[in-house]
């Protein structure tokens, strides 16, 4: 319900209370363990809050991001992204191409995404950056 108010306030050009409406909607994915629809929501609420940059409520705080990935999360990521095989990714990383299969699934779970043609996306500046992991 959140997901389609925030849907319908965006059509209304209510920027403000759509971005916060799909906030709270990340936020309910999030808490019931749905990360990709957690993440999803989060990039429409960040579309929305750009469109309303001087305003600050409660409601546009983001509690909790994206999971971050972790360091190797990310380098399996970017080899992926650049249109490496799993196979030849597993043979640079020195690890077996089912665990790079692994690390790509849990990958897509916390970016929100199902492809690496998505992943090549994130990753070559066409889209918003993956998250860092944390440091």
């Amino acid at each position: 319900q959140l997901a389609a108010a925030s849907d319908r306030l965006a059509g209304l050009g209510a920027w403000p209370w759509a971005a916060e409406a799909a906030n709270a909607a990340a936020d309910a994915h999030r808490r019931r363990g749905a990360q990709r629809d957690a993440a999803t929501w989060s990039r429409h609420a960040e579309a929305s809050r750009g469109r309303c940059e001087t305003v600050r409520s409660p409601g546009l705080v983001v509690a909790a991001g994206p999971e971050p990935l972790s360091r190797r999360e990310r380098e399996v990521a970017v080899l992926a992204a650049q249109g490496l095989a799993s196979r030849v990714i597993g043979e640079r990383l020195f690890v077996g191409t089912r665990t790079v299969e692994s690390h790509l699934a849990r990958i897509y779970a916390k970016l929100g995404i199902r492809s690496r043609a998505e992943l090549a996306h994130l990753f070559g500046g066409d889209g918003p950056e993956p998250p860092a992991p944390p440091g």
